[in-house]
């Protein structure tokens, strides 16, 4: 007789769960540069440093970024999952855009909140971050 085994997927966990390691995780990256200086160390002279990307954001990422959303000035761009908003922020102070940027994480939207001033000076106000409690 074959057995057949199947994977079963794992109840996700609940938002507020999901929400927790996040935090854990943003709180504990602002604490630390080890994190960026990791990723700095991995991908070299393609790092963006201004973004800090927890990812594999690279300037040949933000460029292709650039060259296919091909937004004008005021557009609206939204970042789900903004994170921290490193990257929605770069994205809307190189277009000259408004952005509305949201994230599961109270603390790397807090985060991207205070980042606003750095990458669009006097035109914070077209960043949209609401911020919610930790």
């Amino acid at each position: 007789m074959n057995a057949i085994l199947r994977a079963v997927p794992a109840k996700p966990p609940p938002a507020e769960g999901r929400a927790a390691a996040y935090d854990a995780f943003h709180g504990a990256r602002a604490r630390s540069e080890l994190t960026a200086r990791l990723y700095a160390a991995a991908m070299g002279e393609d790092y963006p440093a201004e973004v800090a990307a927890s990812s594999s954001c690279d300037w040949t990422l933000l460029g292709l970024m650039t060259a296919r959303l091909r937004m004008s000035p005021g557009q609206l761009l939204v970042d789900a999952g903004c994170g921290t908003g490193c990257v929605g922020l770069w994205l809307a102070r190189a277009f000259a855009v408004r952005l509305d940027g949201f994230d599961l994480s109270p603390v790397a939207v807090a985060q991207a909140a205070d980042r606003c001033r750095h990458f669009l000076g006097e035109h914070s106000e077209r960043a949209s971050i609401p911020r919610r409690r930790p």
